[in-house]
């Protein structure tokens, strides 16, 4: 083993290495990590129960934040400000975070979608917990009291 050769390797490695360091602190988003993340991390859980509630492949009306989790269904909407008007009835699903809205979402268009799906009586609220709510479309064969 050439010697010359194992320090030209070394510093080659140490020069990558430093340029890799560099550009991820430059360009990379880790403090989004610390911003944007943690701060929902008191609704972690709920939101993972809710997501985990969701069967099938019926379309989901979901906050941003619980839309990725969600990516393989054929047919998801954000529930936020430019989707306030949105036929409900299209969907499986709907996925609330009254905590912590999302992108592009408010408190009150939250608040608004709740209020609509509860009027609608082919939903039902099936999960429940630290401000998150998934309602549940339920076909009229199921919902007759025979």
């Amino acid at each position: 083993i050439n010697i010359l050769y194992l320090n030209q390797l070394f510093k080659r490695t140490f020069w990558i290495w430093l340029w890799v360091i560099i550009c991820y602190i430059s360009f990379g988003k880790y403090v989004f990590f610390f911003s944007n993340y943690l701060e929902e991390l008191d609704t972690w859980q709920a939101q993972y129960q809710a997501v985990k509630m969701i069967k099938g492949n019926g379309a989901v009306l979901a906050n941003s934040s619980m839309s990725p989790h969600l990516t393989h269904r054929p047919s998801i909407h954000l529930a936020n400000t430019q989707n306030e008007n949105i036929d409900l009835e299209q969907f499986q699903y709907i996925i609330l975070n009254h905590r912590y809205p999302g992108w592009s979402s408010t408190n009150d268009t939250v608040k608004l979608f709740s209020k609509r799906v509860q009027t609608l009586p082919s939903f039902q609220l099936i999960f429940q917990k630290d401000e998150v709510e998934v309602y549940q479309k339920f076909s009229k064969l199921l919902m007759t009291d025979d």
